[in-house]
């Protein structure tokens, strides 16, 4: 599991996805950083279809107007200020759907558009780099899981959390990077110098921290007795 979410892209930046896919998105899924300002629970569990529409003849994604907010009207509101207010950044490759085809060939970020509208997740998962450049076609529900387990041991430890809250955990409205650093401290498995120094000693010779220089870093050391450690905890 550690291994499937260190593979994991945290902003999709490569990512080209189709009007079809990012409509079945989640508001939770596409941020790029938490908002700014507290927003309503029952929003980031709301899909992007709510929010913007398919544009007939150019085949874009474009804001919904007042007319065609007939699901959630405040929300949508709320959620379109906060976007355009930047109280919201969201990840980079959900403006490429709001590009047309004629203008994504210039500049220095140039793409080929994807004028398809079935649902796809094939470019994120190419994206995870789980599979090898030379393979080809979309990934099966059957194959897709074999390349997330594929060397990987079974875990020999129990769950830190009962299902329940691990079902909470699973719905915070955290970013890729975020969510794989409190994972990893539920599992006391953040990388501190202590757990280096025994896995593997000839790149990380000795134990102690070194940020402050002051202490062993174990994983107490790490998460709030290093003070300088701690600064960086308070705002993540």
């Amino acid at each position: 599991m550690f291994k499937a979410m260190d593979v994991l892209s945290s902003d999709y930046q490569s990512v080209v996805p189709n009007t079809g896919t990012c409509l079945q998105l989640s508001f939770s899924s596409v941020l790029s950083r938490p908002p700014v300002d507290p927003i309503q629970r029952s929003l980031p569990q709301l899909q992007l279809s709510i929010f913007y529409v398919l544009e007939p003849f150019t085949n874009l994604l474009c804001a919904c107007i007042n007319s065609e907010m007939t699901v959630h009207p405040y929300l949508t509101r709320r959620f379109l200020r906060l976007v355009r207010q930047t109280k919201t950044i969201l990840s980079s490759f959900l403006v490429r759907p709001f590009i047309p085809v004629h203008t994504a060939s210039l500049g220095p970020h140039s793409f080929t558009s994807d004028q398809s509208n079935v649902v796809d997740a094939t470019p994120f998962i190419k994206d995870f780099n789980l599979t090898s450049s030379g393979s080809a076609g979309i990934l099966s529900s059957k194959v897709h899981p074999n390349c997330c387990i594929a060397g990987i041991n079974p875990p020999t430890q129990k769950y830190p959390l009962p299902h329940k809250k691990w079902t909470l955990f699973w719905k915070l409205p955290l970013i890729s990077a975020c969510r794989k650093v409190w994972y990893r401290l539920l599992y006391r498995k953040l990388p501190h110098r202590s757990l280096l120094n025994h896995l593997i000693p000839v790149n990380f010779p000795t134990v102690t921290c070194s940020i402050c220089n002051s202490g062993t870093d174990t994983f107490e050391h790490f998460i709030y007795q290093c003070p300088k450690k701690w600064q960086v905890w308070q705002r993540t």
